[in-house]
């Protein structure tokens, strides 16, 4: 699966409060953002790239993401429900508790990321890939997906309900502990060592 890179150029050095005070986030870096709390309000990150900033006082309310890199970031608890991200990259990031409800994903992708409780239901994912994370209590209900990578994902206790996998490989995750049903579960693809995992889930008695 191919996923695009966030097309980032022409990129200089921004200053974060200028942005919030002009709603105008566009062909900059950002290293530092204001020690009070600010509000981001409708608006669209365009061509940017956020270096270790901890969004932690920083309210982001209709945020669109479009060709964006968050490296080192803390986005814990953020909330992108509803808005449309496109060629965005999270490396490195702590994702605690985000949450994408009802959003559209495409071309985004995780590297090394912890983002335990991260909410997927109903959204849109056309492209994503996920690596080299944790997604522990990551939630996918009703998520509708055409294509997903997952690679070295640790997904234990993640509810995964009414959400066709077919075709997605988990056989380098960890998948103890998920929920599931059977209707998300029909296609995907694991190893050998997971069988027995998926087979106690559903409630399967294996005689020894």
């Amino acid at each position: 699966m191919k996923v695009s890179e966030p097309n980032i150029k022409d990129c200089e050095v921004g200053d974060f409060e200028k942005a919030v005070a002009e709603n105008l986030f566009c062909n900059e870096i950002y290293e530092t953002v204001p020690l009070q709390s600010v509000n981001v309000l409708d608006a669209t990150f365009e061509n940017c790239v956020f270096k270790g900033i901890d969004f932690t006082n920083v309210k982001l309310t209709c945020v669109d993401l479009v060709d964006v890199v968050f490296e080192n970031c803390n986005l814990s608890n953020k909330k992108f429900n509803k808005q449309y991200l496109s060629r965005v990259k999270f490396v490195d990031c702590r994702m605690t508790g985000i949450s994408f409800i009802d959003a559209t994903l495409k071309d985004v992708q995780f590297v090394n990321c912890k983002a335990d409780y991260i909410n997927f239901t109903e959204a849109n994912i056309w492209v994503m890939s996920v690596t080299d994370s944790n997604f522990m209590n990551m939630l996918f209900y009703e998520t509708k997906i055409k294509n997903l990578e997952m690679n070295k994902v640790d997904l234990f206790g993640a509810e995964i309900i009414n959400t066709a996998l077919n075709g997605v490989d988990f056989s380098t995750c960890r998948l103890e502990g998920i929920r599931t049903d059977t209707k998300s579960l029909h296609g995907i693809i694991i190893d050998k060592f997971q069988a027995h995992i998926l087979v106690k889930m559903l409630g399967v008695k294996i005689r020894e």
